[in-house]
């Protein structure tokens, strides 16, 4: 799957340091709904893979389009 841990998102994220895993969920109630977790050891760690592979993401994100009926991005948490 796309965007699991294994996906081709994963491949790109673990390219960057501070990356730590991709888990992907699916809702128990509606078989179309997924959450995807991405776990960094820090938001500038995350930020840092944005500038670095931002053609790469582009590309990927258009190549996975036809996958997605919508995407929201829900917000960056922070482990307490």
């Amino acid at each position: 799957m796309r965007y699991s841990g294994s996906g081709p998102w994963s491949e790109l994220f673990r390219r960057n340091p501070g990356y730590q895993s991709t888990q992907l969920l699916r809702d128990a109630e509606n078989a179309r709904r997924y959450l995807t977790i991405d776990r960094w050891d820090s938001v500038a760690s995350y930020r840092a893979m944005r500038e670095r592979f931002a053609r790469e993401h582009e590309k990927l994100d258009r190549a996975c389009e036809e996958f997605t009926e919508s995407e929201r991005r829900i917000g960056v948490f922070e482990e307490e």
